[in-house]
């Protein structure tokens, strides 16, 4: 699979992975459904100033779309996507608020 391939499937999965429609993104993006629609179907292929664009309204870094083993199971919280933590981290705060909600319960 070459990168256009790829970049366009991560599109699609990324788009409908967020609930955002090709007319929200377009608009988002300042451009059209069509166009929008085009690339998807792979018969266009965006400049790299789309690409920037396309990438900033779904709130992903650009290389995000080019990743050929893109896992995108369920639904995709790219807003979220810089936040993320080291697994032991989230298992610290998840212990530490499992021990909130227990003596919370106790009351």
């Amino acid at each position: 699979m070459d990168a256009r391939q790829i970049y366009i499937r991560n599109l699609r999965k990324i788009r409908r992975g967020v609930g955002l429609s090709q007319m929200k993104l377009a608009e988002r993006c300042e451009t059209s459904t069509n166009y929008i629609g085009c690339i998807e179907a792979g018969l266009k292929f965006p400049s790299i100033e789309m690409i920037d664009k396309i990438a900033r309204a779904l709130h992903l870094p650009v290389y995000q779309f080019f990743l050929e083993n893109q896992r995108l199971a369920g639904r995709v919280k790219p807003v979220f996507a810089r936040y993320l933590l080291p697994e032991a981290v989230k298992q610290d705060i998840l212990n530490q608020l499992e021990a909130v909600a227990r003596r919370v319960k106790k009351y």
